[in-house]
Protein backbone atom coordinates (compact mmCIF):
# COMPACT_ATOMS: atom_id res chain seq x y z
CA UNK A 1 0.00 0.00 0.00
CA UNK A 2 2.76 2.46 0.92
CA UNK A 3 4.52 1.80 -2.39
CA UNK A 4 1.32 2.54 -4.32
CA UNK A 5 0.79 5.83 -2.47
CA UNK A 6 4.42 6.76 -3.10
CA UNK A 7 4.03 6.07 -6.83
CA UNK A 8 0.89 8.25 -6.99
CA UNK A 9 2.93 11.09 -5.48
CA UNK A 10 5.69 10.36 -8.00
CA UNK A 11 3.16 10.75 -10.83
CA UNK A 12 2.16 14.17 -9.48
CA UNK A 13 5.83 15.13 -9.28
CA UNK A 14 6.46 13.97 -12.87
CA UNK A 15 3.44 15.96 -14.07
CA UNK A 16 4.84 19.06 -12.37
CA UNK A 17 8.26 18.49 -13.97
CA UNK A 18 6.66 18.17 -17.42
CA UNK A 19 4.76 21.44 -16.96
CA UNK A 20 7.45 23.37 -15.12
CA UNK A 21 10.90 21.81 -15.53
CA UNK A 22 12.97 24.25 -13.45
CA UNK A 23 14.20 23.11 -10.03
CA UNK A 24 12.15 25.36 -7.76
CA UNK A 25 9.27 27.46 -9.15
CA UNK A 26 8.87 30.89 -7.54
CA UNK A 27 5.95 33.23 -6.90
CA UNK A 28 2.69 32.62 -8.73
CA UNK A 29 4.19 29.73 -10.71
CA UNK A 30 4.73 27.89 -7.42
CA UNK A 31 1.13 27.99 -6.15
CA UNK A 32 -0.25 25.00 -8.10
CA UNK A 33 2.74 22.89 -7.05
CA UNK A 34 3.04 23.63 -3.33
CA UNK A 35 1.85 20.15 -2.27
CA UNK A 36 4.19 18.43 -4.73
CA UNK A 37 7.16 20.61 -3.74
CA UNK A 38 6.50 19.91 -0.06
CA UNK A 39 6.38 16.17 -0.84
CA UNK A 40 9.69 16.40 -2.71
CA UNK A 41 11.32 18.27 0.17
CA UNK A 42 10.04 15.70 2.65
CA UNK A 43 11.47 12.87 0.58
CA UNK A 44 14.87 14.55 0.53
CA UNK A 45 14.80 15.06 4.30
CA UNK A 46 13.75 11.46 5.04
CA UNK A 47 16.06 9.80 2.50
CA UNK A 48 18.52 8.40 5.06
CA UNK A 49 15.80 6.55 6.96
CA UNK A 50 13.76 5.50 3.91
CA UNK A 51 13.33 1.89 2.86
CA UNK A 52 15.86 0.67 0.25
CA UNK A 53 13.27 0.44 -2.55
CA UNK A 54 12.27 4.04 -1.91
CA UNK A 55 15.89 5.25 -1.83
CA UNK A 56 16.51 3.52 -5.16
CA UNK A 57 13.41 5.11 -6.72
CA UNK A 58 14.33 8.61 -5.49
CA UNK A 59 17.76 8.27 -7.09
CA UNK A 60 16.20 6.95 -10.34
CA UNK A 61 13.92 9.99 -10.45
CA UNK A 62 16.88 12.30 -9.73
CA UNK A 63 15.13 13.75 -6.69
CA UNK A 64 18.22 12.67 -4.77
CA UNK A 65 21.72 13.01 -6.15
CA UNK A 66 23.67 10.06 -4.73
CA UNK A 67 26.92 12.02 -4.94
CA UNK A 68 25.59 14.69 -2.60
CA UNK A 69 24.70 12.24 0.17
Amino acid sequence: MEKNNFEFDVLDWLDMKNLYPIENPKGEARKPFVKVLNWESGQRNKYGSAQPWKQKRLVELKIINPQSI
